[in-house]
């Protein structure tokens, strides 16, 4: 089968208007999730890093996910 993901992006900028945007995404493979206990549990993850160009450098850059679990089946939002 197949699923059809939409992976949504805030960029939250202090003081500034925040940059959103959408990109979507199909995973196709066959598993039997079934056989795959560990696919109810949640999983979440982060990152951070600082940029700099010369002798400038930026505030930090943040990524945080969270995902309630990491099997789905097709017609699952």
């Amino acid at each position: 089968g197949q699923v059809r993901y939409i992976a949504k992006c805030k960029i939250d900028k202090p003081w500034k208007f925040d940059h959103t945007t959408k990109q979507p995404f199909t995973v196709i493979s066959i598993l039997d999730l079934n056989q795959q206990p560990n696919c109810m549990q949640a999983v979440q993850g982060s990152d951070k890093k600082h940029l700099c160009c010369l002798c400038c450098k930026s505030g930090p850059i943040q990524a945080l996910f969270r995902l309630d679990r990491t099997g789905f089946v097709p017609g699952e939002a």
